[in-house]
């Protein structure tokens, strides 16, 4: 009889002896056995149940300690605190000052000079606490840089130049070590935009000062080589004065290693992020009280999948660079980052004590580091780095990563050596594991693309984009039972899978023993969380094929423990920092770019609980066998009402999580500097419609190709309108301040080539871009970009920049084939600006700015 067959006439008995599934064909019909089917699938639940019980407390157990990590910090000490003591207080007092007294801090503004002001003051008030430390020499120096360089930001080679930018650095020595190479602490003082930027980064300042003091402060703190503070003014121009300070400042040479400080958000806690050299690494592992890193994260920075960057990049021998060193930011809520919400206030507390000390032991440690290089006790340090993450804020685990590499390749054959043997043993044929492999390639894909998918739905039946923003557990709502349910479709649609845990275990194993090795052979120091997910699978299955399914799935637990907790804090967190950045995560363009935030966000659920499940899911389709398509679309059930919960709202924002919005009263001049237009340009960072803040009814124009090149290339992930605009205020333009001259002509060094003198001149001190086309064969600003024939430079300068010489080299017949663009931007609040900002909304920020474009042909 076929089995079509006996399924029409018989029912299926699971019986549970041993927690082992059997099954025996029973006749429907015969009333005598019903009861005992009903018994036997009675026990099949029980089972199943203690089977998941096992699973949701070890998953419990994790969030919460995941939990207690991002949010755990110490008590802050205040500004009374003893001085041998790192104080949140006084730190946050230099911060205090900085955001709200002086407030934002752009390059090309008063405030910018102001904020030097201060901070040289500061750093001078440690030359007169060192009057009491006779064995220490104190030096505050203040330096001007001006350069450019070539560089790769948000995805675009661009040339970026700089005038005039500040660096305050301070150099404290022992007597008995003056002249050896110093540990360097970075943080920058200015801001951005609208934003008061306290833990972007005056907060970060604060610390360094802090950190300074206490050393100064503390003669029981004996630093075995400098200490050197390096508080820079242009990180926000994309890292020019980090550049400036590398390639022309008199200090730089003296530097051996470096700790950048950064923020992304006031909610900490620091976390390193990228690092160069095994040693410095390790020098933070061992000196940071409450160490916070993950290799995802430097994996993912190094991706350039995010549009952000630090000084980092600038110090690193990585680089553009020569140096190790470490790179640390505070991460979470970064709603507030780069917005105005970004105040002394909603720093979190104990975040800055917890950092303050973590920087506080790292400095200690360096220096002994570097002086045991100087000595020779060290060997040089190791420009490849290391394989690390932290367990849950308490420890750092580290290792070479030229022994990753060794290591994570050596899983694949393992795996392949354990799928013989098993094949061999237990007569698991090579074709089961690798139809366990295909199933579980099926189960990730289907956990990515089942989040994604609904995403995707909810955007197209309600038009309402990224409506889960600022909500983060409606959020995790919507997309994390949904990438559950996914990865367990595939168990679900073929039965007979989720019977056989310990095939799809080795499949899953080498699927990520071979992820492993590909990973690594790239690069990757993500290739970890596969190898010991692969290295796992392997474990799991050293168990006696006779025990208990209950004991057989304690012992996968059990082994899966070293993949736990090496990857899932890390990827846990991963969502929750990408949802917060969401709003400056560009506008993609209508109408498949609307659903770009929506689609992504599923697509990264899915992947962090595949990886965070690992093979246990196996086991989780094994222990809801009698109901897995209960719980399947039980999970889906769950993110579906979530997302028509979510979608009740009419926009995603509030005054805690606002609208990005970019305000430019925009001014096209003629080449003699009259005016032609002027126009608001309104635009946004995120894939919601800019009108969503605007008025009904507004009259709209056309957009310009060029509206927003003067924040290039930025500008490129915005999206928005241009309405009807007043003309520029008189008083801040008159016709003829903005212009490019040609000033002379004569013979350049490159053959057949001439060299035309310019100078560039704006009304003010700028922000701006410089585009250049025509037979241009080099400039004075860079060395030719051999990525790009494009002549575009960003250009950002301080009182003095407003005339800017230049020189291009031309080829042949150059006249009338010259042709230069302009845009410089101003960011004083006018009247007109502070008029347009009012009207919108109070769960919006407005970055305000005003500009002038202009072109000229030579």
């Amino acid at each position: 009889m076929s089995d079509l067959r006996k399924r029409a006439l018989y029912g299926p008995v699971i019986a549970t002896d041993g927690h082992f599934r059997t099954e025996a064909w029973v006749d429907k019909n015969d009333g005598k056995l019903e009861n005992n089917v009903k018994n036997k699938r009675k026990w099949a639940y029980k089972g199943s149940a203690k089977l998941l019980g096992i699973i949701g407390v070890t998953y419990a157990i994790l969030f919460l300690g995941v939990y207690r990590a991002m949010v755990w910090a110490p008590m802050p000490l205040g500004p009374d605190a003893p001085p041998d003591l790192f104080s949140e207080g006084r730190a946050l007092q230099t911060a205090a000052h900085l955001s709200e007294d002086i407030g934002r801090r752009l390059v090309s503004t008063r405030q910018i000079e102001q904020a030097a002001q201060y901070v040289e003051q500061r750093a001078r008030e440690l030359q007169e606490l060192a009057k009491n430390r006779p064995d220490l020499i104190v030096e505050v120096d203040r330096e001007q840089t001006t350069g450019a360089v070539n560089m790769v930001f948000a995805g675009t080679h661009i040339t970026n130049a700089y005038n005039n930018l500040t660096n305050i650095i301070v150099h404290i020595a022992p007597k008995t070590a003056a002249h050896s190479k110093a540990v360097m602490i970075n943080a920058h003082f200015d801001s951005v935009f609208e934003s008061p930027g306290a833990s972007d980064c005056a907060g970060c300042v604060g610390t360094a000062l802090e950190v300074a003091r206490v050393i100064v402060a503390t003669p029981e703190v004996q630093l075995a080589t400098p200490l050197m503070l390096l508080l820079n003014g242009g990180e926000e121009t994309i890292l020019t004065a980090a550049h400036g300070f590398m390639n022309t400042s008199k200090w730089a040479p003296r530097v051996g290693a470096f700790i950048n400080l950064e923020s992304t958000g006031p909610g900490g806690p620091d976390v390193l992020f990228q690092h160069t050299g095994c040693w410095a690494l390790e020098a933070y592992a061992r000196g940071a009280k409450y160490p916070h890193g993950s290799a995802f994260g430097q994996d993912l920075f190094e991706s350039r999948a995010l549009s952000m960057d630090t000084d980092f990049r600038m110090f690193s021998s990585d680089y553009f660079g020569s140096l190790p060193g470490i790179d640390i930011a505070q991460v979470l809520d970064g709603a507030a980052y780069h917005s105005h919400d970004d105040t002394v206030d909603r720093i979190r507390k104990g975040t800055i004590q917890m950092l303050g000390e973590n920087v506080l032991g790292a400095t200690i440690e360096f220096s002994k580091a570097l002086k045991e290089q100087e000595t020779g006790e060290l060997p040089k340090w190791d420009k490849g780095g290391s394989v690390y993450f932290d367990l849950f804020g308490s420890k750092m685990i580290r290792y070479p990563l030229q022994l990753g590499r060794v290591v994570h390749a050596l899983a694949l054959p393992a795996v392949m050596l354990a799928a013989v043997l098993a094949a061999r043993s237990s007569k698991v044929p090579i074709t089961a594991t690798l139809g366990g492999a295909a199933l579980w390639t099926a189960a990730v894909a289907s956990a990515a693309a089942v989040p994604a998918a609904l995403g995707a739905a909810r955007v197209l039946l309600t038009g309402k984009p990224m409506i889960w923003f600022g909500r983060n557990m409606l959020a995790h709502a919507v997309y994390g039972p949904a990438a559950v349910a996914g990865l367990l479709l595939p168990f679900a649609l073929f039965p007979g899978t989720a019977h056989q845990p310990e095939v799809v275990v080795l499949g899953a194993s080498l699927v990520h023993a071979a992820l492993a090795a590909a990973l690594m052979r790239s690069g990757m120091r993500t290739s970890f969380a596969f190898a010991v997910w692969a290295f796992a699978g392997i474990a799991s299955l050293l168990v006696h094929r006779k025990v208990s399914a209950m004991q057989r799935l304690a012992w996968a637990v059990a082994t899966a423990l070293p993949a736990l907790i090496s990857v899932a804090p890390s990827l846990m967190t991963v969502p929750l920092f990408i949802l917060e950045h969401l709003s400056i995560g560009g506008a993609g363009k209508p109408p498949l770019g609307t659903l770009a935030a929506d689609v992504a966000t599923g697509l990264l659920f899915g992947i962090v609980a595949a990886l965070v499940l690992g093979h246990l899911a196996a086991w989780l389709a094994y222990s809801a066998r009698p109901f897995i398509w209960r719980l399947v679309l039980g999970l889906l059930l769950v993110s579906v009402a979530a997302a028509a919960l979510a979608s009740r709202a009419n926009h995603p924002y509030s005054d805690h999580f606002p609208k990005r919005i970019m305000l430019q009263h925009l001014h096209l001049l003629s080449p003699d500097g009259q005016l032609q237009e002027s126009r608001w340009t309104v635009a946004t960072l995120d894939v919601v419609p800019v009108e969503t803040v605007l008025p009904g009814g507004a009259e709209y124009l056309d957009n310009y190709p060029g509206d927003w090149q003067a924040l290039h290339p930025v500008g490129n992930l915005m999206r928005g309108v241009a309405l009807p605009a007043p003309p520029v205020d008189t008083g801040l333009y008159r016709p003829g301040q903005m212009k490019v001259s040609l000033t002379g002509v004569e013979a350049a060094p490159s053959v057949n080539a001439s060299r035309l003198l310019l100078l560039m001149q704006t009304p003010w001190p700028a922000w701006g871009l410089l585009n250049v086309t025509g037979p241009v064969v080099g400039w004075s600003f860079a060395e030719e970009n051999p990525e790009t024939k494009e002549r575009i430079t960003r250009f950002s300068g301080n009182e003095g920049s407003q005339s800017w010489p230049l020189w291009l080299d031309v080829q042949g017949d150059w006249q009338g084939k010259v042709h230069i663009e302009l845009s410089a931007i101003n960011h004083e609040n006018t009247t007109a600006l502070h008029e347009f900002a009012s009207q919108m909304p109070s769960w919006s920020t407005v970055a305000t700015m005003t500009t002038l474009q202009a072109s000229f042909d030579f």
